[in-house]
């Protein structure tokens, strides 16, 4: 798609050129749908004219990779090392080392006349070292062409230079761990302290002083006196 902005002022016209067969155009940020891509980041509308939905880019920060699989960022293993050679290409070499116990991660050397590249992934925690070498001790730049060379971790320049003597070093870090986006902490909701209910203190139910009944002293039969038989 081409949108022409022809402006009113001198010399302030422009051409935006937007490649994609798929555009959402919007009016605002409600309109634009999420992608469903984590490390494409959150989709918002380009208030041009018209308006396109596009991804903000890449959420994670700095120094890190992003992990669509498990939707976090994570300090980054991967270095790359992109080399142009002058016209004695075969004088230039290169290793990356670890300086802990100066095991060699990688190197290069016999370069053709060109561009070279080569990367090297899932680096343990660390420091490690990349040293450029020119066997004629005068660089790869600029008495006998244009070379120079980058090295980059997960995209993000490390170092680069081209005119040196015999060698150039530049130490670096891979740092350790998974680093998640920084999210709202979970608040809970609030819980008052459990109040148990009120209880009387319990009474047992009234129970009367037991009263036997009453009874009479007991009373013996009267009894007659014995009369004897009156006898002659």
């Amino acid at each position: 798609a081409k949108y022409i902005d022809i402006s009113t002022e001198p010399a302030t016209a422009s051409i935006d050129i937007i490649f994609g067969a798929d555009l959402l155009y919007c009016t605002s940020d409600a309109d634009c749908l999420d992608d469903n891509i984590y490390c494409n980041g959150v989709e918002t509308c380009d208030m041009g004219t018209p308006g396109v939905c596009v991804s903000s880019g890449d959420p994670c920060q700095l120094g890190s990779k992003c992990i669509e699989e498990s939707q976090s960022c994570t300090s980054c293993d991967e270095v790359t090392v992109h080399l142009t050679t002058d016209n004695y290409a075969g004088e230039t070499s290169w290793d990356i080392k670890k300086d802990s116990d100066g095991t060699t991660i990688g190197s290069g050397s016999g370069f053709s006349i060109g561009y070279h590249t080569a990367t090297f992934s899932n680096l343990q925690e660390g420091t490690y070292t990349f040293t450029i070498y020119d066997a004629w001790g005068d660089g790869i730049c600029c008495c006998c062409g244009d070379g120079s060379y980058e090295v980059t971790l997960c995209g993000n320049t490390l170092v680069q230079g081209s005119s040196f003597g015999q060698s150039e070093s530049t130490q670096f870090t891979i740092e350790s761990g998974s680093t998640f986006l920084p999210t709202t902490n979970p608040t809970q909701k609030p819980t008052n302290t459990p109040t148990k209910q009120p209880t009387n203190t319990p009474t047992n139910p009234p129970t009367s002083i037991s009263t036997n009944l009453p009874t009479n002293a007991p009373t013996n039969r009267p009894t007659s006196m014995p009369t004897k038989q009156p006898t002659n």
